[in-house]
């Protein structure tokens, strides 16, 4: 495939003094900062995820999986009106393989933790609504330093339309941090505080960790947050309506500190549609440091529809002194329309790690295409 554009180290070290941004594309709607939410396009969704990889799998262990709904209380309302939060951890804390009850359960902002070595099953209406609360972080579902975890068919609600206070920004969906071996298959988050799923480190970086068909719509924070793992594959996601507060991104790749890692993450099909600030984001400038990191970024067929800006790098490098990234990030096959701005890079770009973009096209809002090349590069260099 015909490579477009290439950053070694020797001609990366100029884009320095690029602050803004490259490949701009700005409408009569610029200036306008509200937010406007938009249907999911039915193009985009995955009507029927290929599940035929993991339907044997929940079959077989229907049948041994324990129904939380006779965890349940007596008399129990199947409105999702009711906190059931206590009767759901003690079956999941007595059962490595449960199945959610077939309707709505309201949990509180304390979440259901989970075990090792476990499974869980939603049903075709199952679905946790987290009760309106006041709390700057929760989790719906919380995975700390966990081995081996399952998940098939997540549906979470979040509060954020019925939170009760101004404050904070954690209210996560599903929180990963420290785990090893996580697959979730086909979940569907919305409406959360925060993130939709956040992916980081606890007693040490998260590895192996798979979100096959996850579907992020109107979340406050980031749609998917990595911020450490090494081995992380994301296949087909849907991230939509990301708005609220910063970062506002669809994916946000953006480690917090040297300790972080940031490698072997692998982004295969992604659609971002319509996500206030970023389709996907990349910062990396608190990964630098004392310990020399590897970065191993490729993202594949990424679309982004009518987010403020479709892809962004930010703050690619920290202060002076630190040590250089080795690695590179590989952007395959993109394209990004109905954007302000198609391609953001801001601040340094001086990092050692090899950066290519191959394939990349950008749709205007007239329609037209533009595909952009070495040529583009050296005309931003000498502004």
């Amino acid at each position: 495939m015909k490579r477009l554009f290439h950053f070694t180290p020797a001609k990366v070290w100029l884009i320095s003094s690029l602050i803004l941004v490259i490949f701009i594309q700005v409408n009569c709607n610029a200036q306008n900062p509200a937010f406007h939410y938009k249907k999911i396009p039915d193009k985009y969704k995955i009507s029927q995820p290929d599940q035929s990889s993991y339907e044997q799998k929940i079959d077989s262990l229907k049948g041994l999986a324990f129904d939380l709904t006779n965890s349940l209380p007596q008399g129990y309302v199947t409105d999702g009106s009711v906190d059931y939060t206590t009767y759901l951890q003690q079956g999941i804390q007595a059962h490595a393989n449960v199945i959610f009850p077939n309707f709505p359960v309201m949990i509180g902002p304390r979440g259901l933790t989970l075990i090792s070595n476990s499974c869980l099953i939603f049903k075709e209406q199952s679905k946790l609504i987290m009760m309106p609360n006041s709390q700057s972080n929760y989790q719906a579902i919380r995975l700390n330093n966990l081995k081996n975890v399952t998940l098939y068919g997540p549906i979470i609600q979040g509060d954020r339309d019925q939170h009760k206070a101004a404050k904070g920004e954690w209210g996560m969906g599903i929180w990963i941090a420290g785990c090893d071996g996580v697959k979730i298959y086909d979940a569907h988050i919305s409406d959360c505080w925060g993130d939709g799923i956040y992916i980081g480190k606890g007693i040490a970086p998260s590895h192996n960790i798979a979100l096959y068909y996850p579907v992020l719509d109107n979340n406050r924070r980031n749609g998917i947050s990595v911020v450490s793992v090494v081995g992380l594959l994301i296949q087909s996601p849907l991230v939509s309506n990301t708005n609220g507060t910063m970062p506002m991104s669809g994916i946000d790749i953006e480690p917090n500190t040297n300790e972080d890692d940031a490698d072997n993450i692998d982004i295969e099909n992604a659609v971002t549609y319509n996500n206030m600030k970023h389709g996907i984001l990349i910062v990396l400038d608190r990964l630098s440091g004392v310990k020399q990191k590897s970065l191993n970024i490729r993202i594949n067929n990424h679309i982004d529809d009518g987010s403020g800006i479709g892809f962004g790098f930010h703050n690619l490098t920290g202060p002076d002194g630190k040590r250089p990234f080795a690695g590179h990030i590989d952007i395959d096959n993109a394209k990004w329309k109905n954007n302000n701005t198609s391609f953001s890079m801001y601040k340094s770009f001086r990092n050692g790690a090899a950066i290519k973009f191959n394939n990349v096209r950008v749709l205007r809002q007239d329609g037209s295409s533009y595909q952009p090349g070495d040529n583009d590069v050296r005309k931003q260099l000498q502004q």
